[in-house]
């Protein structure tokens, strides 16, 4: 939650190199920071990384979900920690993930596109490092 009560949904955290700011919101200007649903666990979005970028850019990638359905997602900028998901499913649902498999799903019911979310760029106050 932004200190101006707004709520975002999805969104990264990512600190700028160097001190350099992109377009963003201020440290400052973060209220509260809460897990979501809609983000893969942690070591599933790991070994997705771990196992670099399917393309240029962009990652494609297999989840199974808790259910036993597999599908496949398509996120661009190589950031896989939401991922698109059918309607109802959060991204506790996912189990386990194959990475740079899916290609082939590519305009059927079994591929999702990734949602959208923001990445919050922020830069360590001097105290803190």
């Amino acid at each position: 939650m932004l200190i101006d009560t707004s709520v975002i949904e999805r969104a990264l955290l990512i600190e700028e190199a160097h001190g350099l700011r992109s377009k963003g919101i201020a440290l400052e200007d973060i209220a509260l920071i809460e897990e979501t649903p809609w983000r893969l666990p942690r070591g599933l979005a790991n070994a997705l990384y771990d196992a670099g970028e399917s393309g240029m850019g962009y990652a494609v990638f297999k989840m199974k979900l808790r259910d036993g359905r597999v599908i496949a997602s398509h996120n661009s900028g190589a950031l896989v920690d939401y991922p698109g998901l059918p309607q109802g499913v959060r991204g506790s649902d996912v189990v386990e993930v194959y990475p740079h498999l899916g290609r082939e799903t590519w305009g059927t019911n079994d591929f999702f596109a990734e949602p959208d979310f923001v990445v919050l760029h922020f830069v360590f106050p001097a105290a803190l490092i």
